[in-house]
């Protein structure tokens, strides 16, 4: 760089050797002549102007020299560059002084990062471009489903999800009264539950434009229950129900809107959503009951219509982006009026859920990213309209530490990992979601 920056100066001052043979041969013709006493002063001058125009030359042919290989330097860094549109050094004969090509500072320094094998580097004092989306989508591929950026404008993808959820309760009943601690009157139950539960959950999104996306998700269910029922009146009746159900869920769609573009470290994204659930799976009163009220049978969805609007945050804040969502759940009323157990259900009303998270997800390297994170939702009593009266369901509290990790494949495919574990007692003991999210 320093070379390049010396030939330019020499080549601006070239035309100095000029001025001195000009000046010395000016002398020279301006000496008086025919004068006896000034001849040997004028032979003396002429011999040191002789001595100072050889050195002079040859110091100009050495610069000359000097330039040309900068001239061919320059040559080989734009040939480099695959020919940029700079001015060739030329000359006008064997004799001119070459000319340096018109080559501005942010050029030269161009062509000597490029010449290194290097990328050039940002103009000082010149912010960058913000283009941190996909440093997001690396960072936020991790987190749960349905917070991450948008699907790019124009753009379909898909999503397959497969999930495992597995749940064991122990339920003691007591109906009766206790006469003295340790000696009761009336019936005893017990009930011990293992449940697992298989889901394959395709995911249809599109994007409408860059800030906007709709999305549908088709669940397919595989549950599988195993309960034993103890029961002590007269005499001790043990039952054991050994359930299996097959079947299409609750088919949901959704539209999700970015309300601020990606602005840069420490700016929050909000996202607002809106989430329809249908009723397309088997509801909890759609299957069959015994005499005692006992379900024969095995559901696969809620029984009832809902919608859930929310609103999500991301925060990129390096090395890390924070999340968090807040969505509240309305399911529609039911008339029933069918018989249950030797009792008329008239109308049911599920009761509304508030629904929350909040985490982090942390890029490892441009491939590899994790999240971890809390996730709570507050389920409020059913109110059932039985015979006369309501009757009102215990609200649950269900809570999850949430841990995602995921691997980019390329720049269209993924694979996302997800686990939740249970924290409170209502909520599920695990629940691992495995997700191959690919572009089209």
């Amino acid at each position: 760089m320093r070379r390049l920056r010396l030939a330019i100066a020499l080549a601006s001052a070239a035309s100095f050797p000029a001025l001195m043979i000009g000046t010395a041969h000016g002398a020279d013709a301006d000496s008086p002549s025919g004068t006896p006493s000034d001849s040997q002063p004028v032979a003396t001058s002429s011999r040191a102007t002789a001595a100072d125009i050889a050195e002079l030359r040859a110091k100009l042919d050495e610069q000359r020299a000097i330039l040309d290989a900068q001239a061919q330097q320059i040559r080989e860094l734009e040939a480099r560059l695959g020919g940029a549109n700079t001015n060739a050094t030329s000359a006008a004969n064997t004799s001119a002084v070459p000319v340096m090509p018109s080559t501005t500072a942010e050029q030269v320094a161009l062509l000597e990062q490029r010449a290194m094998g290097g990328e050039p580097q940002a103009t000082v004092g010149q912010a960058p471009a913000p283009d941190d989306s996909h440093a997001l989508n690396t960072r936020t591929a991790s987190i749960p489903p349905g917070q991450g950026v948008l699907t790019p404008s124009g753009h379909f993808s898909i999503e397959p999800t497969f999930e495992y959820a597995a749940s064991a309760n122990n339920r003691l009943t007591f109906s009766g009264i206790e006469l003295i601690p340790g000696l009761q009157l009336g019936a005893i139950s017990a009930q011990t539950a293992q449940r697992d539960t298989f889901f394959f959950s395709p995911t249809f999104r599109y994007g409408l434009n860059s800030r906007f996306e709709v999305e549908v998700t088709v669940p397919m269910l595989y549950r599988h229950d195993n309960i034993q029922v103890v029961q002590q009146r007269d005499e001790q009746i043990v039952r054991t129900l050994d359930l299996r159900q097959y079947a299409l869920g609750d088919v949901e769609m959704g539209l999700r809107y970015q309300l601020n573009p990606a602005t840069g470290p420490d700016k929050p994204i909000w996202i607002l959503s809106l989430h329809v659930k249908s009723n397309t799976g088997i509801g909890p009163y759609d299957v069959g009951y015994d005499e005692f009220g006992i379900a024969t049978g095995l559901a696969t969805g809620s029984g009832f219509w809902g919608v859930e609007p929310g609103v999500s945050f991301l925060l990129p804040s390096d090395p890390v982006v924070i999340y968090g969502s807040l969505n509240y759940l309305h399911q529609f009323k039911r008339n029933l009026n069918k018989e249950v157990g030797g009792s008329l259900v008239q109308e049911v009303r599920p009761g509304e859920a508030i629904l929350g998270n909040i985490g982090f997800g942390f890029s490892l390297n441009p491939r590899f990213s994790f999240s971890l994170g809390y996730s709570h939702s507050y389920i409020m009593p059913t109110m059932t309209y039985i015979g006369s009266g309501p009757e009102y369901s215990t609200g649950q509290q269900i809570g999850t530490l949430d841990l995602g990790m995921s691997y980019r494949l390329n720049s269209k495919t993924s694979v996302n990992l997800n686990f939740q574990f249970g924290v409170t007692p209502d909520a599920p003991n695990l629940n691992a979601t495995l997700r191959i999210p690919f572009s089209i």
